[in-house]
């Protein structure tokens, strides 16, 4: 990622985690009212926070790696139906949170989705975005929904790794072969 990206990338982070933070704070402050409509709006906001988080990581990762399992286990937290199974730190933490991010969203239904060192799975099997798809292989990047898909490719390209979509009948596993990313 160059320079600029990572510059812009932190900026909007930033531009968006006041405007939620402040979201968050309000509906905490509200007396009465519907509970309902409290709790969408509070869940609303945290889920955006934790994906603007995770975000934030894929893009610009910290010096400190050893948060990436936080991160990911709150934004996992804020998918329906999903549970996070952590077995290994990754050795690139940065694309296998993007690959983590890209197999949770196929997994409309739900499922386990499980970090083993550069190996995400998602069980039972979802059925990746043909673009989505296509995009962690270098193809043009033709969907919205695949635009992480087009940076995660370029990110392992660029440090000389390529991205692995492999899927059976119980399960999709998106992994990442190569070398560690440069700082």
């Amino acid at each position: 990622m160059t320079d600029l990206t990572a510059l812009f990338a932190m900026r909007l982070t930033h531009d968006l985690a006041g405007p939620l933070g402040a979201i968050t704070t309000g509906v905490d402050l509200l007396d009465g009212g519907d509970a309902e409509v409290r709790s969408l709006i509070a869940d609303g906001a945290a889920a955006a926070t934790a994906s603007l988080r995770l975000h934030r990581f894929i893009l610009v990762p910290p010096d400190d790696a050893s948060v990436a399992h936080g991160i990911l286990a709150s934004w996992v937290a804020s998918r329906e139906g999903v549970v996070l199974d952590w077995r290994a730190a990754p050795a690139t933490p940065a694309i296998v949170m993007g690959l983590a991010m890209t197999a949770a969203e196929a997994a409309r239904r739900g499922g386990t989705l499980t970090v083993d060192g550069d190996t995400v799975t998602i069980a039972p099997a979802p059925v990746l975005d043909p673009a989505v798809a296509a995009a962690l292989t270098g193809a043009p990047v033709a969907i919205s929904r695949a635009a992480l898909a087009g940076i995660l490719f370029a990110a392992a390209t660029a440090a000389g790794g390529r991205i692995v979509v492999g899927s059976d009948a119980t399960s999709l596993r998106l992994s990442y072969q190569g070398s560690a990313l440069p700082r």
